[in-house]
């Protein structure tokens, strides 16, 4: 009834009121938006809820509800991009002569990561994002195929965000040259002495 109250509880402890109005009592499905007097703290709550009349008589406990707050932003991922193919592989650019013949950029995750959300930026601007299963959980890392184009110079950092919406700082900047062109050999004559010497020109 409107003029009653609704407190919210954790576990024993009353953590807020709010008193019921007509508006509340008008919604589709009557309902009531309370916020604790005091913000929750990081850790496990177990909420539940009573009514009470505007004589005082109130009414068990609803069956509690627990909820995990999450505040802390993940720590910043770290980003490799290798070459997977030729004669120079394995070798994780952005450190040497920055060319890269792969599109795949490879991340290192948290065991406790699945459900997440990585954001992957090129000059800060999001390009790809990509949610974590739990089998990238338990491998330890994620490898994400991006659309580069040949001969373009980027610019990649990522993000990850959290299931309760906590997003790390961007990751150290791993900067490329994707260059996947395949060299064209240009041999005129192939000829051969007597003593058996090749000349390749």
């Amino acid at each position: 009834n409107a003029g009653d109250s609704v407190n919210l509880y954790d576990g024993e402890i009353l953590i807020g009121t709010k008193v019921i109005s007509e508006e509340d009592l008008a919604k589709t499905e009557a309902s009531v938006e309370l916020t604790p007097d005091t913000p929750l703290s990081e850790n496990i709550h177990s909420l539940s809820a009573t009514v009470e009349d505007v004589h005082g008589n109130e009414s068990d406990k609803s069956p509690s509800i627990d909820i995990v707050v999450d505040t802390t932003a993940p720590d910043k991922l770290v980003n490799a991009i290798e070459d997977t193919v030729g004669n120079f592989t394995n070798e994780i650019y952005g450190s040497s002569d920055n060319v890269t013949n792969s599109n795949t950029l490879n991340i290192t995750i948290l065991e406790d990561s699945a459900g997440s959300t990585i954001n992957i930026y090129d000059n800060n601007i999001i390009i790809r994002t990509y949610l974590i299963t739990d089998a990238d959980a338990n491998k330890g890392n994620v490898d994400i195929l991006l659309d580069f184009i040949s001969g373009t110079t980027y610019s990649l950092t990522t993000s990850i965000i959290d299931k309760a919406g906590n997003e790390s700082i961007q990751s150290d900047i791993v900067e490329v040259i994707y260059d996947n062109t395949i060299s064209q050999a240009s041999i005129s004559t192939i000829t051969a002495n007597s003593e058996g010497a090749i000349t390749i020109s």
